[in-house]
């Protein structure tokens, strides 16, 4: 297909069609988040014994096991009764294709995800293509292989259970659940950032090689990613096309329209209309049955929409290429029938090789991919099977991958802090160790201090398989070496207060002064994730993978600094939620990724009181949809507002405004602010307004109330608010009056840190007149 062709094709499709679907699904959200609702499930192993809680754990997964065999023989079997291709054009166009609103995993009891046709794939690769039968799929059997992969997917991830024993130690038993999760994520969990996201990440980390990579390979990896996003709207296109040219048909109201629309629709039918007509009449079809065998006869077209051929990939390459050399990436990212031949059908659940070849090489130059977004989950990947060939360029883009996440991490810092002071791979001579360590960045903002690691080191394939001590290596070197990392630092600093002239990797000076900081932050950014597991440093603790002395810094992927960074508005909003992010890790029970925990924060800021301290387990897994609207606009064209952090809006105002005049130690003012639940300052206002109607009327009075008081009783050393309301008083009394409610909020609350926002009611300045602080001296680090 030229591209001219392809570009008046695509230019044919209706715009804004009610009818347009991607090969992947978000969920629009219309209005903006308001919150989430939030229920107590009662436990199904509630009110049984220690022992009767194993046993039964046991037996479930026992009866999965069995489950697993019988239906993963069945399908071993049964996969020869179809042409392969079309019954994965079925999967993929029935269970991977969603209109925009639609997220099957949420609207589904028993969803068929990505990776259920991943695995189908593999298992289908395993054999020759004449060992298949010629009958395409029909309805039928799409229902039946789709039930099979189900149970065996299902089976395969819940028959570890069978190995519960009651004698296992608490550091055993969370060896073995650890195990299971980064298993199941392997398995399951895709999309390590969103799609106009990844398209960044991995052009920008191949880019300085792309001209070196064009002259040994003939193609650049930025265009590379780029021809897999055109290639994406072709399928798109496709899909549409296909489902604008059957709905006529099977919405007609009569027999006669209904085959009139379905030949004009695909005017290439080999039969007649009044051949068809004549088969009604004697078959003595009702308008149904009709519809019914329509709907099937188009079913056998679904295959072309995954087709591809060498055209089609060097039309969608922007710019000029010589086929046979795309030919040849083409090939490297393929396999053919039989060519897993040799592989254990059980390894395709944690190692499928098509994760690294989504491509199903047909015949010379023509191609299928029924699972198109597998590009997106495993770009970098796939991208490094191109260079891996080439000893020279692979070195140079192993050294690459380390500096680029550290200029991706400092950019990050610089645009989310505009003000703060940067300083780049500061080295500094220890003196206990008699030795020489490197800080990748520090981030001084105002009175805090950010102490921030890069790691650029790979998650191996056997860590994904959960093989524990090649995980055991991954989180030394991606979580624990980069915390002691920063933790030796921030104890360096204490030690050593005020400046510190350090140098750095390029032979320049960095001035740190460190006599103002109160609190130091730290961070680990890498540029890969293990998921759920970088949010839950106590349970890696508890599975023996971590020591138990250690004191963890967060640790999370470049793809999630990059949305939190996005979504959180202004440097108080940031810095807070990377400073209880900390506290929350070490305090709170929870499942979850990070994406997870952002969105949690939005609904509550991590204020939940008691909850955050029983170690009652929080389910947050999912919370994370709420992004898919904002940040897949650009796919689905919509308008969709950010979602916020949930404050009112004078409070917001009076963040916003506090961050404008950045005062001494308005990082800490912020924080304090942050501490609070969107219905802690919805009742802090309304008694604020009570209040500044008292001081109005009756100011002239001596007693009359003037202040009203927020303090946070769970965890008082998170700081208090106080609303003081004045009118016609000179400065000096203004400010005693305020120094005694500082110490009014003291005395009720054993706070250190106090907040007073002042309004002169005759004024009524917004969002306020006048803040005064006390923040204790005795919390000072250095």
């Amino acid at each position: 297909m030229t591209k001219k062709k392809r570009k008046k094709e695509k230019t044919s499709a209706p715009p804004n069609n009610k009818n347009q679907s991607r090969g992947f699904g978000t969920r629009r959200v219309e209005k903006e988040f308001t919150g989430f609702t939030y229920h107590k499930m009662s436990s199904p192993l509630e009110g049984m014994t220690e022992d009767e809680r194993v046993e039964f754990i046991k037996k479930l997964g026992e009866n999965f096991g069995q489950q697993f065999e019988v239906s993963f023989e069945t399908l071993q079997k049964q996969i020869f009764q179809v042409e392969p291709c079309s019954l994965l054009s079925f999967f993929a166009y029935y269970d991977l294709t969603t209109s925009p609103g639609i997220n099957r995993e949420w609207t589904e009891k028993n969803p068929i995800l990505q990776h259920h046709v991943e695995f189908l794939q593999g298992l289908l690769l395993q054999h020759s293509q004449d060992s298949f039968d010629f009958r395409s799929a029909q309805p039928q059997d799409f229902v039946e292989f789709r039930q099979l992969v189900q149970d065996v997917t299902r089976g395969f991830q819940m028959k570890p259970l069978s190995l519960a024993d009651p004698s296992t130690t608490i550091e055993q038993h969370q060896k073995l659940i650890t195990v299971e999760r980064i298993r199941a994520d392997t398995q399951a969990v895709r999309n390590w950032g969103y799609p106009q996201q990844v398209k960044r990440i991995v052009s920008d980390l191949f880019s300085s090689l792309d001209d070196t990579i064009e002259q040994r390979i003939g193609v650049r990896v930025g265009c590379l990613v780029e021809m897999w996003f055109q290639i994406l709207d072709v399928v798109e296109y496709r899909i549409n096309q296909h489902r604008n040219l059957v709905m006529p048909a099977l919405r007609a109201k009569n027999i006669e329209t209904t085959i009139k629309e379905y030949y004009q629709a695909f005017p290439d039918l080999t039969s007649s209309p009044e051949d068809l007509s004549a088969f009604v009449q004697e078959k003595d079809l009702t308008l149904d049955g009709l519809k019914a065998i329509i709907f099937s006869q188009s079913d056998l077209r679904l295959k072309h929409i995954y087709t591809l051929t060498l055209d089609t990939f060097v039309d969608a390459y922007p710019k000029a290429v010589n086929p046979e050399a795309l030919k040849n990436v083409l090939d490297a990212w393929s396999l053919s029938f039989g060519d897993l031949s040799d592989w254990n059908p059980e390894h395709l659940f944690l190692g499928n090789p098509v994760w690294q070849k989504p491509l199903i090489k047909l015949e010379v130059g023509t191609y299928f991919c029924p699972v198109i977004t597998l590009f997106l989950n495993y770009f970098i990947d796939i991208m490094e099977a191109i260079i891996k060939p080439h000893a020279e360029i692979y070195k140079k883009y192993e050294e690459r991958r380390g500096k680029f996440l550290e200029q991706e991490i400092y950019q990050l810092f610089q645009k989310a802090f505009p003000s703060a002071k940067l300083y780049q791979g500061s080295e500094w001579f220890d003196a206990t160790t008699k030795k020489t360590f490197e800080t990748d960045l520090l981030v001084l903002l105002d009175s805090y201090l950010l102490v921030v690691e890069a790691k650029s080191g790979r998650v191996t394939e056997a860590t994904k398989r959960g093989a524990f001590e090649s995980l055991k290596k991954i989180v030394k070197k991606l979580m624990v070496e980069p915390s002691l990392q920063s933790k030796r630092f921030s104890d360096y600093l204490i030690k050593n207060p005020g400046l510190h002239q350090l140098n750095n990797r390029k032979g320049e000076l960095n001035e740190v002064d460190c006599s103002k900081v109160r609190e130091v932050v730290r961070l680990s950014i890498t540029l890969e994730s293990l998921g759920t597991l970088f949010c839950r440093a106590t349970d890696l603790k508890q599975a023996g993978l971590i020591g138990s002395d250690i004191e963890m810094s967060p640790t999370m992927s470049l793809a999630d600094l990059e949305i939190i960074f996005e979504i959180l508005e202004g440097s108080c909003e940031k810095l807070h939620y990377l400073v209880r992010r900390a506290e929350f890790e070490k305090n709170a029970d929870y499942n979850g990724d990070e994406i997870d925990l952002l969105a949690f924060y939005l609904d509550t800021g991590f204020n939940i009181g008691n909850a955050e301290f029983t170690q009652q387990r929080l389910s947050l897994l999912g919370m994370s949809n709420i992004f898919d609207p904002f940040f897949m606009k650009e796919l689905p064209k919509s308008e969709t507002p950010k979602p916020q952090r949930k404050l009112t809006r004078w409070w917001r105002s009076i963040i916003q405004h506090i961050e404008s005049r950045q005062s001494e130690r308005w990082t800490e003012v912020g924080c304090v602010l942050l501490n609070f639940t969107h219905d802690d300052q919805t009742k802090f206002e309304e008694g604020f307004k009570r209040i500044k109607k008292i001081v109005h009327k009756f100011w002239q009075l001596p007693d009359h109330n003037n202040t009203c008081i927020l303090t946070n009783e769970i965890v008082p050393e998170r700081g208090a608010v106080v609303g003081f309301a004045y009118k016609r008083i000179d400065r000096e009394k203004r400010n005693r009056t305020m120094e005694n409610a500082l110490d009014e909020a003291m005395s009720i609350s054993p706070v250190s840190r106090v907040v007073v926002i002042g309004v002169d009611v005759e004024q009524n300045d917004y969002p306020y007149s006048v803040v005064a602080r006390h923040l204790s001296e005795d919390e000072n680090a250095f």
